[in-house]
């Protein structure tokens, strides 16, 4: 049941099950707290984004006393990932071009059944998608996995394939967001080869949004989905500028992520919010105008303003304890597809 006052929506529907999401085991709902359910063996470690998103193409990562420098290179008109250890090239890979927007991601994640690190890098217009990491017994930069090898069962032109941790499993994943059909190979190391296997997944199936590990790590609130992207709210980003009589100023961070996948991309888009409990408002500050735009917070919001209006909510509901409004009734639906603990 819904209770809403003259100015602020105070409680919501939690017993709304979406079509689709996995049942879990009463283990997993006993770790509700914890950053990805109990079964996890992979996680997520450090993120980046190369291209128009991120004004560089290289960048650094911290392994267990190496430190490796990844970059996108195209030299002499060849594309190529170059890895370098302590500013030493190590590996070079001729890779897909990127295109005129030349964009990349990085994903540094961690086995933690033997905290092993491995990196998934791949462009975000599915060109390439491979699985590296180092290799201590023969001190070389090995690629495990290329995506382009893994056969792909899902039909139609309109097909994206890559690499990313879902639930704690690691796999090749083939999506077409137009028909919404989806495919994967969960990938496992293997120690007797010392190299990854894979395993066949399910048969192809329609995908979930807000169907990971994110909606179980209480650091992160949903705040939109569309086509084959989610957005999330990271509560531990939230910074205030100004508490004073009932109105908060305060800055936080929104994350992407593609559906289905524990792996939020990049460094996150940072916005300023202001709350006025006094008459029940909320605002996103303008860079280009230098001014403050109202969020729809008792109606519904446009898909342009639902991703702010929605983090403004739970933001109140974090700080003042009560959700400002019900957007129109669309804030049940993100209440519900948060799976943590609302206190």
């Amino acid at each position: 049941m819904i209770v809403i006052s003259n100015l602020f929506f105070k409680e919501s529907v939690f017993m709304r099950f979406k079509k689709g999401v996995h049942t879990l085991a009463s283990a997993v709902l006993l770790s509700l707290c914890a950053a990805v359910p109990a079964f996890a063996t992979f996680a997520p470690v450090h993120s980046v984004v190369f291209g128009p998103e991120r004004n560089n193409y290289d960048d650094s990562f911290k392994d267990h006393g190496n430190k490796f420098h990844i970059s996108y290179t195209r030299e002499d008109g060849v594309p190529r990932i170059v890895v370098k250890q302590h500013s030493k090239v190590i590996y070079t890979k001729e890779v897909p071009s990127l295109g005129r927007y030349y964009t990349m991601e990085i994903h540094q994640i961690v086995n933690e059944d033997d905290g092993r690190n491995f990196y998934i890098v791949q462009s975000k217009d599915s060109e390439f998608a491979y699985l590296m990491g180092y290799d201590e017994k023969s001190k070389s930069w090995q690629t495990y996995t290329d995506a382009r090898n893994y056969y792909s069962p899902v039909a139609g032109e309109a097909v994206h394939e890559g690499i990313t941790v879902h639930y704690g499993d690691l796999g090749v994943y083939h999506f077409n967001n137009l028909s919404d059909r989806y495919h994967w190979y969960k990938l496992f190391w293997d120690k007797n080869a010392d190299w990854f296997g894979y395993k066949e997944g399910k048969e192809t199936r329609r995908t979930t949004y807000f169907n990971s590990a994110l909606v179980y790590n209480s650091q992160y609130r949903p705040v939109y989905a569309n086509a084959d992207y989610e957005t999330y709210l990271d509560m531990d980003s939230l910074d205030t500028d100004k508490d004073k009589d009932g109105v908060w100023t305060f800055t936080a961070k929104k994350y992407e992520t593609i559906m289905e996948s524990d792996i939020l991309t990049g460094e996150g888009q940072k916005v300023k919010y202001r709350i006025d409990t006094n008459t029940g408002r909320a605002y996103i500050y303008n860079k280009q105008t230098r001014q403050w735009d109202e969020l729809p917070i008792h109606s519904t919001p446009s898909s342009a303003e639902m991703a702010d209006s929605v983090a403004v909510n739970w933001a109140c509901k974090h700080h003042f304890g009560f959700f400002l409004g019900d957007l129109g009734g669309a804030m049940e639906r993100y209440i519900a597809d948060y799976k943590g603990d609302i206190q």
